[in-house]
């Protein structure tokens, strides 16, 4: 995806200006005028918290390219408040190229939802046994584009078609709907099974977002005795709240969200990109034990 952006400016003739950090990137869009910046989530949110502390003139911004891990509804906002009114949500990656993109207002209210599958890109949803499956149902992302690169071959995330091509799985769990809109549920790695019930920690995630005092949170699934995973999770909080106002809200949205650990923790930990780092985060959460 970077090099696409890349190779995008320079054939279009423009000027590239690259930053090591968000106070150096805040400071070059303020001297040079930048109109264009491609950034990830997390990328993005290290802007806002610095500019709140900085300010920095951003008004030269026309179009601000979000791509990385899903970005919030509340990042989405602060964004266009504070940096540009125009953003494009990019659903993409290093070896396949941008699969989906939309505007952020055509996205909004649609949960987990990246973007329209581009016309490059063949993206299809299947099952366990690599069967497509039909539109609305979930499945594992998998898909092949003119953008990926050559001889992606790995017995874990690729294989061949019947036409020689390769397919890339990135890893994530979703559905394509009848507009050919992409909604992503989770990662097929992170998938929490408890007694049976699958579900995403993103979507536990999004909705500990929604209790007030919360500022961040983190959901892994931890493999307890004989009994299959449980539900811990991490909140960055006021310290005033009370658990049980988490465990109550959780029990309200759904009885998969209702944590068996809670945890405050002063961050949670990420990766550059902005995802959570969930084997960093659930090695974390057994030492506080």
């Amino acid at each position: 995806y970077g090099f696409g952006v890349v190779m995008f400016v320079l054939c279009a003739g423009r000027s590239l200006l690259f930053a090591s950090s968000a106070e150096e990137a805040l400071q070059t869009i303020s001297v040079y005028a930048v109109d264009y910046v491609a950034a990830s989530t997390q990328q993005v949110a290290r802007m806002l918290e610095t500019r709140k502390a900085a300010p920095h003139d951003c008004g030269s911004i026309r179009l601000l390219h979000i791509a990385g891990s899903l970005p919030t509804k509340a990042l989405i906002h602060e964004a266009q408040a504070q940096l540009c009114n125009t953003i494009m949500c990019v659903y993409g990656s290093t070896e396949a190229s941008i699969m989906a993109f939309a505007p952020a207002g055509a996205l909004r209210g649609m949960e987990g939802a990246v973007g329209i599958i581009a016309p490059w890109a063949e993206l299809e949803i299947v099952d366990d046994e690599g069967v497509v499956v039909d539109h609305g149902l979930e499945g594992r992302v998998r898909v092949r584009s003119t953008g990926q690169g050559y001889d992606y071959v790995s017995g874990r995330i690729a294989d061949n078609s019947s036409s020689g091509q390769t397919w890339f799985y990135p890893g994530d769990i979703g559905c394509i709907l009848d507009n050919r809109l992409l909604v992503l549920t989770g990662r097929s790695s992170d998938l929490i099974n408890r007694g049976g019930q699958k579900f995403a920690p993103e979507l536990v995630e999004d909705h500990l977002l929604t209790i007030p005092g919360v500022s961040d949170a983190g959901a892994v699934g931890v493999q307890e005795g004989l009994q299959g995973e449980e539900l811990w999770i991490a909140v960055v909080a006021d310290r005033a709240l009370p658990q049980s106002k988490i465990t109550d809200s959780c029990a309200r949205a759904s009885r998969n969200f209702v944590p068996d650990q809670i945890f405050f923790v002063e961050k949670i930990p990420r990766t550059d990109t902005g995802k959570i780092a969930r084997i960093e985060l659930r090695e974390h959460l057994r030492s506080l034990q």
